[in-house]
């Protein structure tokens, strides 16, 4: 037990305190070591009453004192662990669920995202509305809001299976594509308007850049970023702001026009940015046992990145580990 009590210990020195994982190993410590004192006073117990005739004729005296003295403390140990329990399935069922209901609520929305495309893309036209400056900040304002992803997932009928990349694809470089072949093409620039139930804007200055993989599912993206606000919710009032590439970027054509060379420097300029201008960084953890990002490139560059801007990187994953690993980079 006292093995197992360090090994917590050394646990919480290398997973954020704030996560999940983190907060149950913090709660586990102290009961890991009041058992481990116990069972250690037990064995003592046992080893004295062997080895001293005087304690072994009055040992049921003895262990009748140990027990009196150690039930009530248990009793009250049980209770609090009850309690905890107890909150945690509460704020487990506050939880919504991503999918969208079928009353009459949910519909009234769902042509939310592609008014605000169509009503922006007949402005450009018009000349009622000006294009993103090419040279401007690709970063500021171009952070979406977990609303505008839930949106952006029950309006498109997204399935459990499409991934971003197919989502891209299939909603995103359609819409863009007048705008993508001439300028900087960004979805954001088509839904700056767009605003949740609450009169939150969908897009903002980010508060996160979000490091992931294209493989991911929309829903697993969504389940993530829903369980990292429930853990780490924004103040009352703001709202957190997400730097997604796949809705930041010209998904048709980076730079327009520029070489090789001019297009790496803006995408490496681009990701600092969107490192630095939040300052943190979430690296969402698929599977856990195997994270996706661990085995790509790009993935590893971002947190060698937000490592050297010395940028707060934060884990989250949509489930609940059922292995130990360490993350020594996770702040």
């Amino acid at each position: 037990m006292l093995y197992g009590y360090l090994e917590l210990r050394g646990l919480q020195k290398v997973i954020s305190a704030d996560s999940s994982t983190g907060k149950t190993l913090k709660k586990l410590s102290p009961l890991v070591l009041f058992l481990a004192i116990l069972f250690s006073s037990l064995a003592v117990g046992f080893s004295l009453i062997v080895a001293i005739p005087w304690v072994r004729h009055r040992a049921g005296t003895l262990w009748a004192l140990i027990c009196g003295s150690s039930v009530p403390l248990l009793i009250a140990l049980s209770v609090y662990e009850l309690q905890q329990l107890g909150k945690r399935q509460a704020a487990q069922k506050q939880q919504c669920q991503i999918m969208p209901t079928n009353n009459s609520d949910s519909h009234q929305t769902t042509s939310a995202i592609a008014d605000t495309v169509a009503a922006t893309q007949q402005a450009l036209r018009s000349g009622n509305r000006t294009r993103r400056d090419p040279s401007a900040s690709l970063v500021l304002d171009s952070g979406v809001s977990l609303a505008f992803l839930e949106t952006f997932f029950q309006e498109n009928s997204i399935g459990d299976t499409m991934t971003a990349n197919d989502a891209v694809a299939a909603h995103v470089k359609p819409h863009t594509k007048e705008i993508g072949l001439n300028g900087t093409g960004a979805y954001v620039e088509l839904i700056g308007d767009g605003v949740d139930s609450d009169g939150r804007r969908w897009c903002g200055t980010p508060t996160h850049m979000f490091s992931y993989s294209w493989s991911y599912s929309i829903r697993t993206i969504v389940a993530g970023l829903r369980k990292f606000e429930g853990e780490r919710p924004a103040s009352k009032g703001q709202c957190h702001y997400y730097f997604i590439d796949q809705f930041a970027f010209n998904q048709h054509e980076f730079l327009k026009g520029g070489t090789q060379q001019q297009t790496e420097d803006l995408m490496l300029s681009t990701l600092k940015e969107s490192i630095s201008v939040p300052g943190q960084m979430i690296c969402l953890l698929h599977p856990w046992d195997d994270p996706v990002p661990f085995r790509r490139v790009w993935c590893l560059f971002e947190l060698y990145t937000a490592i050297t801007l010395d940028a707060k990187i934060i884990m989250v994953s949509e489930g609940v580990s059922p292995k130990r690993h360490r993350y020594p980079f996770a702040k």
